[in-house]
Order: structure tokens, then C-alpha cells, then sequence
């Protein structure tokens, strides 16, 4: 499969895959088996990926949906049931956010109401050692080069770096590429267009240097 990855992709390849050949990004096969079983997971547990993410990410409160029937056979077992196996119907109910994704947009104030998560990615993709993957969440609109720029400054002081720089030379390392590489995938590759959000990685090597 040339989208699996044998070997780890370095710093020195990551710049020249961000941001302009992210379809070279990757994962190992371990981590594509890892985020294929956690999608699907996902999807057992949660009404929808907006619903965990809510949850998860934004700390929503939830509640049990109000469930949709299932084909199950004589054991149990979700799915559709072999021919020669008796069929029934049970109802699956599955999580779901409180507010919903639509509902938190149609009644609330859109301004009011954006905010903002940064965390480390749960199906990173297969960087060298030293390459951290993170992502920065928005609800309520698109991501600024201000918060990303705040983000990066996050990880800095989480590193204990950065609070006896200059803010010109934080800048320069925010918009440079020896620390911090980001992007936004394009409409082809969102896998979650309605929730906006921004790939960061932080090459922990490059502090050493500053």
C-alpha cells in the first residue's frame, strides 16, 4: 500500500511534504490499523465523529441518542446476519452530544460561542523520533495565523523555552522551519470540514539549538 510508511518520515523530508505534498504524509501500518479500529470504535460508541469530538475535545456534556435499529443474528453479533442464521432487530443507542454540532450553531450567538483546543493528534503520522504531532481544535470559525502563533508559544513554554526570548525572535521561530512545521489540509483531505482545525509539529530536536 504506497500510503503506509516503512520508514519514519524525518524533519528534513517533513519540509518538503508541508504544506505543498501533504498526500506524501503517511502512516506505519501499525498506526493505520490503530486509527482504522479507532474509527470504528468511534462510530460503535458515537452517534457521529462530531459527537466525540464535542465531548472529547470541547467538553460538551452528553447524553444517549434516541437510536436506530440493528440486524443482529441468534448470538448477538451487530451486522447484517447470515442467510441461514435467524434474524431480529435490537436498538442500538448510541452517544451523542449535548448540545449537537447543528444545535450549537442554531441557537447560540456564532461570536459568542468560539473556542479553541490544542492537544496532542490521537492518529499522529509516522514522524521520527523527536517530531511531535499536534492539532489545534476550533468550534465557532477559522483558525488565525494569531492562534496558531499562540500555540506554537504554548509549546515553547511547555519545553521551558521561550519566555527569555525577544518577540521578534519568537516570531522568527514561529515562522521559520527549523522548530515548527504546520498546515491545513485541503477540502480533499478534511476529514472533518465542519470543525476547523491546524496540524503543528514540533521538531523538539531543533530547541536544543535556539
Amino acid at each position: 500500500d504506497r500510503r503506509l510508511r516503512r520508514q519514519p518520515i524525518t524533519w528534513d523530508e517533513a519540509r518538503t511534504l508541508i504544506p505543498g505534498n501533504l498526500s506524501g504524509l503517511a502512516r506505519s501500518r501499525e498506526q493505520e490499523a490503530a486509527y482504522r479500529e479507532g474509527r470504528a470504535r468511534i462510530k460503535d460508541e458515537w452517534e457521529s465523529i462530531y459527537d466525540y469530538l464535542l465531548v472529547t475535545k470541547f467538553g460538551f456534556d452528553w447524553t444517549w441518542g434516541e437510536g436506530a435499529p440493528v440486524v443482529v443474528d441468534t448470538d448477538g453479533r451487530g451486522g447484517t446476519a447470515a442467510a441461514e442464521t435467524t434474524e431480529t432487530t435490537r436498538l442500538v443507542r448510541r452517544k451523542r452530544s449535548r448540545p449537537t454540532h447543528r444545535e450549537y450553531f442554531d441557537n447560540l450567538q456564532f461570536d459568542d460561542r468560539t473556542q479553541l483546543r490544542f492537544c496532542p493528534n490521537d492518529f499522529p503520522y509516522y514522524f521520527e523520533s523527536g517530531i511531535e504531532h499536534h492539532v489545534l481544535w476550533k468550534l465557532g470559525g477559522d483558525v488565525t495565523d494569531e492562534e496558531v502563533a499562540s500555540a506554537k508559544a504554548e509549546l515553547l513554554d511547555l519545553n521551558s523555552v521561550g519566555r527569555e526570548l525577544s518577540a521578534e525572535r519568537l516570531e522568527q521561530i514561529s515562522n521559520g522551519t527549523d522548530v515548527f512545521l504546520s498546515w491545513i489540509n485541503p477540502p480533499s483531505l478534511k476529514s472533518l470540514p465542519g470543525i476547523d482545525h491546524v496540524h503543528i509539529l514540533l521538531h523538539k530536536p531543533g530547541l536544543s539549538r535556539l
